[in-house]
């Protein structure tokens, strides 16, 4: 029988940025009681993953179901970060200071008195603004593909915010280690399972992050699109002026920056230093190594199209030529072509769902990994040395946590 259920849980604090979780962490797993799993499969979310919350539970019951495994959900940090089906998953869209200016200067433009205007009713003045551009383009006074340019902040559910991956990363090995404890009576037995991480875009990119920061969790990450390296542009949001999403009307197009604190001001308790860039870097050549000696035979396969926008195949396939050197199991599928099937668009992503590539690579993945012998020891630690600060992952008595050092 099908079973679901889920956790709340405590995880990790925001170590670098000195700031307590407001929330426990949410994880959902879907298994069959009457058959002994193959293996822990965790489908690591992107942006927008909890968008439709039935479809998201319908997909790891999917894999659970057809594939006889353990398959995880975890609502990590920041994982609502866009309108759901559910208001407790939703995320928040305001309008801050910055854009109520703008809206203050398109007011402004037509001679429209603007000094009421503030984050309150800001919606209103951008509607009234709507509807004035839609009776000039009626009138033909107003060019027909004209667009009104909106911005608004967007604050992921349980008022989180982008920290760019490591708290998200911690919590999926905070997750994996209190399932070994309810499940698997704390002993570590269901650790001797292989464990799987799969995802999509930024899903990819964490699947990757977590091999890095966990490299005993970790036997095989499927990734799908994901960087290579951290994307400063969308870490820092709106300093950067690069939004996250966009909407778009007949009369008006909205940008969306999610909340960060984030900042290359070096003066800020919030500086986003070279440090944070280096630990976050997958193609990082020495931490690679440090990697490799900790667990020496994960599996990893990409797809990655040539055509990618957001993430240069160039960085994934230099990524791969070190995987390789180092000896790892790594296969990289660049993709060039489209099949209708399994690849339907050589734009990032490549339309390519969570639940299409565990299709596709967790048979294959399952038979090498069919003999795992390799157990994993009560306590682990990594050090990565970066610019100024080592940033070290090890087990606690009750989950996983990060710990930054000074050289």
């Amino acid at each position: 029988m099908l079973v679901n259920k889920s956790f709340l849980i405590p995880s990790c604090d925001d170590v670098e940025l000195n700031l307590k979780r407001k929330a426990k962490l949410e994880y959902r797993i879907s298994y069959d009681t009457s058959k002994s799993p193959k293996a822990l499969v965790f489908m690591v979310g992107g942006w927008g993953a909890t968008k439709n919350i039935a479809f998201y539970d319908f997909e790891r019951e999917n894999i659970a179901k057809n594939f006889n495994v353990i398959c995880v959900q975890v609502y990590h940090h920041a994982i609502h970060r866009r309108t759901s089906t559910q208001s407790a998953y939703s995320a928040k869209k305001i309008f801050e200071k910055e854009d109520v200016n703008r809206i203050k200067d398109y007011f402004e433009s037509i001679g429209w008195d603007s000094k009421d205007i503030n984050t309150q009713n800001a919606l209103f003045a951008a509607q009234k603004l709507i509807q004035r551009v839609a009776e000039l383009k009626n009138q033909g006074l107003m060019a027909k593909d004209f667009q009104l340019e909106f911005t608004l902040a967007t604050i992921p559910a349980k008022d989180e915010y982008e920290n760019a991956g490591i708290m998200s990363a911690l919590d999926y090995i905070n997750a994996l280690k209190h399932l070994d404890r309810i499940i698997g009576g704390g002993g570590g037995s269901l650790l001797k399972l292989p464990i799987i991480y799969a995802g999509g875009s930024y899903g990819g990119y964490l699947a990757l992050l977590i091999s890095k920061i966990a490299p005993w969790y970790v036997d095989a990450v499927f990734d799908n699109s994901g960087s290579a390296l951290p994307q400063v542009k969308f870490i820092l949001g709106r300093e950067s002026k690069t939004c996250d999403a966009i909407e778009t009307y007949p009369h008006n197009q909205n940008q969306y920056y999610t909340k960060t604190l984030w900042t290359r001001n070096p003066s800020s308790k919030y500086y986003f230093s070279d440090d944070c860039y280096l630990i976050r870097a997958i193609l990082n050549p020495t931490h690679l190594e440090l990697q490799k000696r900790a667990k020496p035979n994960t599996i990893f396969v990409s797809y990655h199209s040539v055509e990618d926008e957001l993430n240069p195949a160039k960085d994934k396939e230099n990524l791969y030529e070190i995987y390789k050197h180092l000896k790892f199991d790594a296969t990289l599928h660049l993709i060039r072509d489209i099949d209708a099937k399994f690849i339907k668009s050589l734009k990032h992503g490549m339309r390519i769902s969570d639940k299409a590539l565990i299709k596709k690579e967790l048979p294959l993945v399952l038979e090498k990994l069919q003999n795992k012998t390799q157990k994993i020891a009560p306590y682990n630690e990594i050090s990565y040395p970066c610019k100024d600060k080592i940033y070290r992952f090890k087990d606690t008595n009750e989950g996983f946590e990060c710990e930054i050092l000074n050289k």
